[in-house]
């Protein structure tokens, strides 16, 4: 059937005009006059004749400029029919969101899936015409300007500009783009061809509606591998034992597949020499635990499975590093006899009383009372850990520490005067406002839990939750309301929105307490975890401790300030990558460009490395299970699906259309020259005048 539509429709509103003539008839009618004669009775039949002349008239002249005005706004909006029956292929317009997601690097009989579809892409780009126009969209790394281009041939060549990433996709975000591309397009036929291999984990929390694609014809296009059996090596981590040179290498073999697969090889390599290998036999759908013990002084490791469906997820990198010493200084009251210090309890779990442990913190606890300028000498974090109220000499000596480089951790509790931190302590150190106590210590009743706001953040990426989700089961059962001012921003949140950890270049603060009274997190397992990350990140030393990361992160740290020059991160190739540095007092805040490519990345001073940073593929990439045709059309409602290799059939087939401007355009002008021979005729010639 015929489809009807304009390329301009804004212009449409232009109709609005052609009441104009209707409004000039109706206010410009001339009024009969009354004129007084002794007989009329000849004159009657005359008025009668001319006034019905003048009516037919005014009537069609009104009809024939209104004809004038809706020709002329429906040519500038060009009006398009298009359908099987009309000739001629019209102006195309065809945009090509192409899938360059990790799992696009699955293995087909020839290549791999990303190759076959950069094929299709080309053969799509050389069914246009040089008066066609289009573009390519990548799901990974959508270039911010992107646009229609014209010409065929110049689109066949930017497929090989394009590489296949290792991040995880982002459909939304592409769709979005392609749409809204071809929104802006005059062209008569828009088109917008999707070739992924449509992972399930990924595409079916699409959220980009089609209802809005007036006119956009969308075709889908699946590429999947020769197979969907895969394996992955994930959860890779290393315990501590509480031995020097002894820890533990603990990873999961895991199956994506429905086929059980026994005597998998695995090999473990340290510092490039391998060390360990081990079969296992991993069930379908299911996963096998596997732990090591690493006895020796490594700092890389590398785990390796034989290749499969997907190669990229058969390799596992873990950074270690020696927990270097980091001091902590702990402010508040001294324990009483018979009170549990938690904080430094947590910091150092194995109980002794002096030295570093396994962990590399060495904390040291002082009532506040007795905190003097040697105190804070060397020390990179101080906690206060519910400290009532400050002296005007305590808090200079914590403003002169911060203005020197030093970080802050403070909890609040049951002994903080709100007041005095408005109006003294917070101004001087961290910008943020004390509203008021919520909550109850009464643990029947209701409880906030801890939530994630930046599950990226150092201090919370370990627990790998999402946003908003909780990242332990603590109750939390009174807090500080607070608000974050300019210059700190929220990290985490309790319940109901309100904030648990914010963060500010003086470091962080936390709305709750760190004694039993006002939570169960201090006496759960997720306290010392949480606690850690929080120490290492204001000690400066997170990354130096070995961080996992997945490709498209962005690689921060801050280090002493005397190591940075001549400092350098460089990739898995060897191959330096591009950092911003900033400098904190006695530190600097290094932050690298995103960072694609899976596998280690190093720290260095000179020929020294001082940190490593581990890259893995995101375990969402790894399931290879696609969505089913009728799934695929329940998203894209209105789409239709091509394979590959019918892809030549589907690309021009349903090009047609006709622009109708031209003939709105030539009935504009034949209405004018219709109301210039009627208004003409209907004017008196001179002899009537006369």
């Amino acid at each position: 059937m015929p489809e009807f539509f304009f390329l301009n429709r804004a212009f449409l509103l232009g109709l609005f005009a052609a009441a104009i003539p209707l409004f000039i008839h109706l206010f410009t009618r001339k009024k009969a006059k009354k004129l007084s004669f002794s007989s009329v009775e000849f004159l009657r039949d005359v008025a009668r004749r001319e006034s019905r002349r003048l009516r037919v008239r005014n009537l069609l002249l009104m009809i024939l400029r209104t004809a004038v005005i809706c020709a002329f706004v429906l040519a500038m909006a060009r009006p398009v029919l298009r359908g099987p029956l009309v000739k001629g292929p019209g102006s195309t317009a065809a945009v090509v969101v192409l899938d360059n997601s990790a799992s696009m690097g699955s293995l087909r009989e020839e290549g791999t899936v990303f190759d076959n579809a950069s094929e299709i892409a080309r053969e799509i780009f050389g069914g246009l015409d040089d008066k066609d126009e289009g573009t390519l969209i990548p799901v990974c790394g959508i270039p911010e300007s992107a646009a229609l281009l014209g010409g065929g041939g110049r689109l066949v060549g930017t497929v090989g500009f394009l590489e296949q990433s290792h991040s995880s996709s982002r459909p939304d975000e592409a769709v979005k783009r392609a749409l809204s591309l071809l929104k802006e397009s005059k062209s008569i036929n828009r088109e917008l061809y999707i070739i992924s291999d449509f992972q399930r984990n990924q595409w079916q929390k699409l959220r980009v509606s089609l209802e809005s694609a007036t006119g956009v014809s969308v075709v889908l296009v699946p590429v999947l591998p020769s197979r969907l059996d895969n394996l992955s090596i994930q959860n890779a981590d290393v315990i501590p034992t509480g031995a020097t040179s002894e820890r533990i290498l603990e990873f999961a073999v895991v199956n994506h597949g429905r086929r059980s697969h026994e005597g998998v090889p695995v090999k473990v390599l340290a510092d490039g020499e391998e060390i360990a290998s081990r079969y296992v036999d991993v069930p379908g759908a299911g996963s096998a635990a596997v732990s090591l013990e690493l006895v020796g002084d490594f700092s890389e490791i590398k785990i390796v499975i034989p290749s499969d469906a997907l190669p990229l997820d058969n390799v596992r990198y873990v950074a270690l590093q020696e927990p270097k010493q980091m001091r902590v200084l702990v402010l508040g009251e001294k324990p009483l006899v018979g009170k549990t210090d938690f904080v430094s309890l947590a910091l150092r779990p194995t109980g002794s009383a002096t030295g570093e442990n396994v962990w590399g913190f060495f904390p040291l606890r002082l009532d506040i009372d007795d905190l003097t300028t040697q105190h804070l000498q060397g020390v990179p974090c101080v906690v206060l850990d519910n400290v009532g109220r400050f002296s005007g000499s305590e808090i200079e000596l914590l403003r002169e520490h911060r203005s020197s480089g030093g970080r802050f951790l403070i909890a609040l509790g049951d002994k903080v005067d709100i007041r005095h931190y408005n109006e003294s302590l917070l101004p001087a150190l961290f910008p943020a406002r004390l509203v008021g106590i919520e909550g109850t210590e009464d643990r029947k009743g209701s409880f906030f839990s801890l939530s994630a706001s930046i599950p990226s953040h150092p201090i919370l990426r370990n627990f790998k939750a999402s946003r908003g989700e909780a990242i332990c089961e603590a109750k939390i059962y009174r807090l500080v309301r607070a608000e974050a001012m300019e210059g700190s921003r929220v990290v985490a949140e309790f319940s109901e929105g309100l904030p648990a950890v914010l963060e500010a270049e003086a470091g962080l603060l936390f709305t709750s307490s760190f004694e039993p009274g006002w939570n169960d997190l201090v006496t759960s397992g997720a306290f010392p975890a949480l606690l850690h990350e929080m120490a290492r990140y204001l000690c400066g030393g997170g990354a130096l401790a070995g961080r996992d990361f997945e490709p498209g992160a962005v690689l921060e740290e801050e280090i002493p300030a005397s190591l940075e020059t001549p400092l350098s991160l460089l990739g898995p190739e060897g191959r330096e990558v591009a950092t911003s540095k900033r400098r904190l007092g006695t530190a600097v805040h290094l932050r690298s460009v995103p960072v694609d490519e899976p596998g280690l990345y190093r720290l260095t001073v000179g020929e020294e490395v001082v940190g490593t940073f581990s890259v893995n593929l995101a375990p969402s990439e790894s399931e290879l299970d696609p969505l089913k045709e009728t799934e695929l059309l329940g998203t894209f409602q209105g789409a239709s699906v091509v394979g590959g290799d019918s892809i030549a059939e589907a690309v021009g087939g349903s090009r047609s259309g006709q622009e109708l401007w031209p003939l709105f355009l030539v009935l504009c002008l034949g209405f004018m020259v219709a109301e210039l021979f009627v208004a003409r005729s209907a004017a008196p010639s001179g002899r009537d005048r006369a």
